[in-house]
Order: C-alpha cells, then structure tokens, then sequence
C-alpha cells in the first residue's frame, strides 16, 4: 500500500507543501488541504484516498485563484468561469468555486449590474449598457431589474 513519505513546504509558497508518496512527488497543496484530511508523513493510502486528495488540491487552487482574479475588482460570474476555464480547471470544479463565491457574495451579478449603470450612466446609453452587461454573461432579466431599479430611483 502507497505510503506518505515527505511533506515540506514550498520554498516561494509558504502556505503550500510538496506531498510525495513512496518517495515520488504526488502533487502540490494548499496547508488547509493537508490539515483537513489529517496527512501526515507515514500514512498509509489508498487510490481513493489519492484521488481525493488531487481533488480537494484542484477546489483549493481553484477557489484560491478565483477570490484572487475577483479581488481585483467587481467581476461577472461569466468572467470568473472564462478565467478559471482558462487556468485549466474542469467544469466540475468551476461550478463548485462558483457557487461557493456566490454564496460569499464574490460574485453578485445584480450588483455588478447596478454598479455598471452607475459608473456609466452620463456616458453611454441604456441601450448600449444593456448590450454591454449582457456582453458580460449577465442574465437579461437581472439587467431588465437593474434597469428599473435605476430609473424608479
């Protein structure tokens, strides 16, 4: 049975450590992964248990980069799933950041929404915002609401 043999941490990322398994390297993780699964060196592991752990690595690098790209700035939920798409994570995965950002109010397309009109309202048109947002992965009736809002207001 695979057994743990080394975790040390990465040398430029201090909250990240090097696991490798029958002293082979076997994947790069976040310290809150190790901590969760309670690895240790010496622990014997099944596949299942390998499989897993790439798993939780790929939802914590994936998380990690999305609050990173949405720290930036307002970003559209399409945005977040066109970047994550790009950085090589799958579907899966993405949906699973996705929702967690949602949750944590990261991601709130009706907010970026009003924002967007506010910023541009002087500027440009309503229907070119309209075009814009929609552009941006926005729902219609999420900027149909916006728009309504902005203008009872």
């Amino acid at each position: 049975m695979p057994k743990i043999t080394l975790i040390s941490v990465q040398e430029k990322h201090k909250d990240r450590v090097n696991i490798f398994v029958d002293d082979e390297f076997f994947v790069g993780a976040n310290i809150e992964v190790v901590y969760k699964l309670s690895i240790k060196k010496g622990l014997e592991v099944d596949k299942e248990f390998l499989d897993n752990l790439l798993k939780e690595t790929q939802e914590s690098d994936c998380l990690s980069k999305a609050i990173k790209y949405c720290s930036k700035g307002l970003k559209t939920e399409q945005q977040v799933k066109k970047n994550l798409f790009s950085k090589g994570f799958n579907g899966q995965i993405i949906y699973k950041t996705i929702e967690k950002l949602k949750s944590s109010k990261f991601i709130d397309d009706a907010e970026y929404s009003k924002r967007y009109m506010e910023s541009t309202a002087t500027k440009q048109g309503a229907r070119l915002t309209n075009y814009k947002l929609y552009s941006k992965g926005i729902k219609k009736e999420v900027i149909d609401n916006t728009f309504l809002d902005s203008t009872i207001d």
